[in-house]
């Protein structure tokens, strides 16, 4: 039996079940059996981004538009599709609404992920009653940044009666990069009303997103639920290739970005070098134009924290620098998570200036305190501090 019929029959002997357990409790949950399909995690998995035993498609619930600041004013484009093409920014035809947010609700099948705390990290299997992996996106329409750098807060409701509540964590995946996301169950399927409330972004913002993303927003979607449309959803088993170094493509959507860093010729600035760490990539850039980076200093420091082959953002570090010239250090300091229009989330601070001959030694207090989907979960954990050299420019 393959996975799709297991599904099925798995779906329709949970809703004969449920249809027991709805006369005891009038409240059940659709049995999917998912944890015992989940193929097992790969052996000998290295410290590194690495091929995981399987890829999920997913399936898009809604797009909705959340007007610019003041107002929650929301406009439905409701995408239900997922093929299509991106991987760039998403900004095209988005000039009219560049106050906003855009926010997609996604889901696939539930699965195995881990939380970080430090540089621990601690495993989340899948439930019995889980029902979905449901994800929240959202992204600045103008330029196709990601702001939510906090968990969202989702409400489910049936026919006016509350269903759950719960607050998906800030993760990474390989075919989906930075979003929220958490497994959940739901009674049954059927029509229910997700509500999305947005946080207010925590991190420093500059340039024209100065003044943004600083107050909580609002929407809601209509989702239907069916299980035989999320047994359809793509599954593949990645056989030997799972386990090794290396990562699987990103996925192609229509109607969403993905959060990917700039490429680094296409940083602003000068180059200074690249280092890599805990298999992280680290581009390191000096700004001569500091003017909205506030602050006296006549350099901005930045560095631009992306994973290896996907060039996704690494949010939720800790980071500091030391410039040192000769013998003497010039700078010895935090480096501060900022959202910027054109380095995108980075981590940086101003500094006197940055010399040729300079040394830049680059330390990671904390990683990336995102949840990770397989294949992440071993890489961006234990990340030695790096050192380069500023050569002529």
């Amino acid at each position: 039996m393959d996975r799709r019929t297991f599904l099925r029959a798995g779906t329709a002997a949970s809703a004969a079940g449920a249809g027991l357990l709805a006369g005891c409790s009038g409240l059940f949950s659709v049995q999917t059996g998912y944890r015992e399909q989940m193929p097992p995690l790969p052996e000998n998995r290295p410290a590194a981004v690495y091929y995981p035993s399987h890829i999920e498609g997913m399936e898009m619930a809604g797009v909705e538009t959340i007007a610019g600041n003041g107002a929650n004013a929301t406009s439905a484009t409701n995408g239900t599709g997922s093929g299509g093409t991106n991987n760039s920014n998403g900004s095209g035809g988005d000039s009219g609404m560049a106050g906003g947010y855009r926010c997609a609700l996604t889901y696939s099948y539930p699965h195995r992920f881990w939380t970080v705390t430090g540089t621990e990290t601690e495993k989340i299997t899948i439930e019995d009653n889980d029902s979905l992996h449901l994800m929240v996106s959202v992204w600045d329409p103008a330029t196709g940044v990601f702001p939510l750098d906090t968990n969202p807060t989702i409400t489910i409701s049936q026919n006016g009666d509350s269903v759950t509540t719960l607050s998906p964590w800030t993760m990474l995946s390989q075919n989906m990069g930075f979003h929220t996301g958490d497994n959940l169950s739901l009674p049954g399927a059927g029509d229910y009303t997700v509500a999305v409330d947005i946080p207010p972004t925590s991190v420093r913002r500059t340039g024209s997103f100065e003044g943004r993303f600083d107050s909580q927003r609002s929407v809601e979607f209509s989702f239907t639920f069916d299980p035989e449309k999320v047994s359809d959803i793509m599954f593949e088993e990645l056989g030997e290739k799972a386990g090794t170094r290396g990562a699987v493509e990103p996925m192609e959507m229509k109607k969403m970005p993905l959060a990917l860093a700039p490429k680094t010729n296409e940083l602003p600035g000068r180059a200074l070098g690249t280092v890599r760490t805990g298999d992280a990539v680290f581009d390191v850039r000096a700004l001569d134009d500091v003017s909205r980076f506030g602050g006296a200093e006549k350099t901005y420091l930045a560095v631009s924290a992306r994973t290896p082959h996907n060039r996704y953002v690494l949010p939720a570090m800790s980071l500091s620098a030391t410039v040192t010239r000769g013998n003497e250090t010039v700078f010895d300091g935090a480096l501060q998570a900022t959202l910027d229009p054109e380095l995108n989330y980075h981590y940086g601070a101003g500094v006197e200036s940055i010399e040729s001959g300079d040394k830049i030694e680059i330390t990671t207090d904390a990683p990336p305190q995102v949840a990770r989907h397989e294949g992440y979960e071993t890489a961006f954990l234990e990340m030695p501090s790096r050192t380069l050299t500023v050569g002529d420019s």
